[in-house]
């Protein structure tokens, strides 16, 4: 509880605590910043915290956010064209990306996908009594083989709902959204909204009963292609298409080298990360991408085709190494290999509990194997254990880590050392009593 506002001193230790090297805010000042000019800055920064503790109106620049807007179709013009994209993002797409795995799991009625196109962003009345439908009518669940219940993902004026497809199911749905729409005034566009099962039989009396469209798998979800099986060329064509929209637009202007080189490094390079951060790309598509940044980056245009003075490979290597910084996008995917299975070791999302719950029921995460049945996004994960796995370390806080299988020690997972075998589940708040270790329980199973 703060009893009073806080001095010069306390407001120095905050700062001084941020990692130097974190992101920058939107207005491109890090804690770097602040650190280096501290004494510059401190009595105006002590102006304005006391100002906000005094109960003055805090400036709009302060609480802006880092939002970039996707098109949701090519030369999207109004607002209402383009998706946000914030950092919670990429959870929705991985767990709807998950769900639709099991769309074909044998069930009454089937599994059921419903993506609703709202003409404005939902209120939270209609999230609220879309959870009290489904917490009250277990019928309506999809069943995906997870222990935590999915009813739907919202996002901005996207929501996709996960239902099973009977008939009744379908009934009570649909009559909780007409309630809504008429209370509200929020209005829902049939012809746009869509759903997606694998039981042929139904589509008919789902889209009767709707008045929706069938969408067949790949369907897009924030940007994203959603599929089921195995992952295919097609899937990126997309991305393709935009990267080729975006380089002929350029064709008929001249550009220096450097001028090239900036397209590249801000431009060009970061159109496939919205994408490559949830899709494992294919060997191929690299490759293929990878041609079409180097063919830019040299020259070439339709009609012409430019000498090559070095390969796309030494070019991304960084300046020092006589390359000029540009990203490989094999180590990219990399990179969002890593950074995916750290997301789901977190264990922040309710995308990464599902998985966990799915995935992990008998053993660690750190020791899990994939079987052929698993999902592509899993078996990504899996493969990428290897490398992140040994640069993990947990702080012991409360103890909920795994004795056994997680590293708190500075010398490592203590699973070789034990005395004897133990439950794969055993934390380490097991071993302590009142924030102290107990001493008896540690010594049977570990050595002197």
């Amino acid at each position: 509880m703060v009893s009073k506002a806080p001095d010069i001193e306390e407001i120095k230790e905050a700062v001084y605590i941020i990692n130097k090297d974190s992101a920058a805010s939107p207005d491109g000042f890090s804690s770097l910043f602040y650190q280096y000019s501290w004494d510059i800055i401190k009595l105006d920064l002590l102006d304005a915290i006391l100002d906000f503790f005094n109960g003055r109106e805090i400036p709009t620049g302060i609480t802006l956010t880092s939002i970039a807007l996707i098109p949701k179709k090519a030369e999207a013009k109004e607002y209402k064209e383009f998706r946000p994209i914030r950092r919670n993002i990429g959870d929705n797409i991985l767990l709807a990306q998950e769900l639709i795995q099991n769309i074909d799991r044998k069930t009454r009625g089937g599994n059921m996908v419903l993506k609703l196109d709202m003409a404005k962003a939902y209120g939270n009345s209609f999230i609220r009594g879309l959870n009290n439908l489904f917490s009250s009518n277990v019928d309506l669940h999809f069943r995906y083989g997870g222990g935590i219940p999915i009813s739907h993902l919202a996002f901005a004026d996207d929501i996709v709902i996960f239902t099973n497809g009977q008939k009744t199911s379908l009934n009570k749905i649909m009559r909780f959204i007409s309630l809504y729409t008429v209370n509200s005034g929020q209005a829902i566009n049939c012809n746009k909204s869509s759903f997606t099962t694998r039981k042929e039989a139904h589509r008919k009396v789902i889209a009767d009963n709707t008045g929706f469209q069938y969408q067949s798998l790949p369907m897009i979800y924030l940007g994203v292609p959603l599929y089921k099986g195995h992952k295919k060329a097609a899937l990126f064509d997309d991305l393709i298409s935009k990267i080729k929209r975006r380089i002929l637009g350029w064709e008929h202007r001249w550009f220096s080298a450097s001028g090239r080189i900036t397209l590249i490094k801000h431009v060009l390079s970061s159109m496939p990360i919205h994408l490559l951060q949830i899709l494992d790309p294919l060997i191929g598509i690299i490759n293929k991408i990878s041609r079409m940044f180097n063919n830019f980056i040299w020259g070439d245009s339709s009609q012409t085709k430019k000498i090559r003075w070095a390969s796309w490979e030494n070019i991304c290597c960084p300046v020092e190494e006589g390359g000029i910084g540009c990203q490989s996008l094999s180590d990219l995917n990399i990179a969002f290999d890593c950074k995916l299975w750290w997301k789901f070791r977190e264990q922040k999302s309710l995308w990464s509990q599902v998985l966990l719950a799915k995935c992990c029921r008998t053993s660690h995460a750190s020791v899990v194997n994939h079987s052929y049945q698993d999902s592509g996004i899993w078996r990504r994960m899996v493969k990428a254990r290897k490398l992140t796995e040994p640069h993990i370390a947990w702080r012991i806080g409360e103890g909920k880590i795994n004795f056994k299988h997680d590293v708190w020690l500075k010398s490592g997972i203590v699973q070789g050392r034990l005395k004897q075998d133990m439950p794969q589940d055993k934390l380490v708040l097991d071993f302590r009593n009142n924030n102290e270790w107990n001493t008896i329980s540690l010594n049977s199973i570990l050595p002197a």
